[in-house]
């Protein structure tokens, strides 16, 4: 769970005073003098949260944004768990396909993802994978790791091995290491998300080779 205390004003500039120091008056704002620092983020600048909108101003604010480096590197690309404008933890993540896979049925067929924002859905599990995030279709932010015992089981009958894979093996969907993909799905939990096959989340993908 995350760390959280409450900051109390007297005068009632609370959080006014630091969206006046930071000048953020579009992700910041404390009417009541109260805020919940809930930890810093990656620069060391308090993350704070309205406390008369502190069950639901998580949820709203909270994005997902994976940033697509050029090297042809496994695990290269990087993903950003964000609060509004803020970073609040980064992990490693593989965003470009790396194989063809002809079985799928959809128009992606082991293509890379377009960049572009996705309305991504909290999936209690797939037939593959627990948790996973879903972007498109077939398509997810899950781990280098089969994870549900249905798919484990089926590999391990086959003589198959279930990961961690050194290859990401992405036929169009986000994998991260299995340790990082655990941490992400934790934070989001505390952050008050459910992997109930409806909460959503923004997922932002971001070309660095095309520049957006």
């Amino acid at each position: 769970m995350l760390g959280r205390w409450t900051t109390v004003d007297p005068i009632h500039a609370g959080l006014n005073w630091y969206v006046y120091v930071k000048n953020d008056h579009v992700n910041l704002i404390d009417l009541d003098g109260f805020a919940e620092i809930i930890a810093n983020d990656i620069h060391g600048n308090p993350i704070a949260v309205p406390v008369p909108t502190q069950d639901t101003y998580l949820k709203v604010k909270t994005n997902i944004e994976i940033q697509r480096n050029s090297a042809p590197v496994y695990y290269n690309d990087i993903l950003s768990l964000k609060i509004g404008n803020q970073t609040f933890s980064k992990f490693k993540v593989q965003s470009e396909a790396d194989i063809k896979e002809p079985e799928l049925s959809t128009k992606y067929k082991g293509r890379t993802l377009k960049a572009g924002v996705y309305r991504a859905t909290l999936q209690n599990k797939s037939y593959s994978y627990i948790k996973p995030i879903q972007l498109v279709d077939d398509f997810y932010i899950h781990p280098n790791e089969f994870t549900t015992k249905e798919k484990r089981k089926e590999r391990e009958k086959a003589g198959k091995s279930n990961g961690p894979f050194s290859q990401p093996f992405s036929a169009g969907c986000q994998i991260m290491p299995l340790e990082d993909f655990t941490r992400l799905t934790g934070t989001l939990e505390s952050f008050g998300f459910e992997y109930n096959n409806e909460d959503k989340v923004n997922v932002k993908i971001v070309d660095d080779k095309k520049g957006k």
